[in-house]
């Protein structure tokens, strides 16, 4: 999770909002990254998710099932 929070940092670290909004392959990575990182979240343990309460996990987990809902 950790190595694709990077990888969208790195996209966006030097692009304001408005180039952001006009290059749809950055957009296109940063969802794909997001969505990698709610499927990981589907793979930890309930022992793992309840040993850090302050971490919204189950917001992680939906906003992939937000952007496969919006692919179909």
């Amino acid at each position: 999770m950790i190595y694709r929070a990077e990888k969208i940092i790195n996209y966006c670290k030097e692009i304001d909002k408005e180039t952001f909004l006009e290059k749809e392959e950055i957009i296109e990575l940063c969802a794909f990254n997001l969505m990698q990182i709610g499927e990981l979240v589907s793979l930890l343990s309930d022992e793992f998710i309840a040993e850090y309460p302050s971490i919204p996990w189950f917001k992680m987990r939906d906003l992939r099932n937000s952007f496969l809902a919006m692919t179909e």
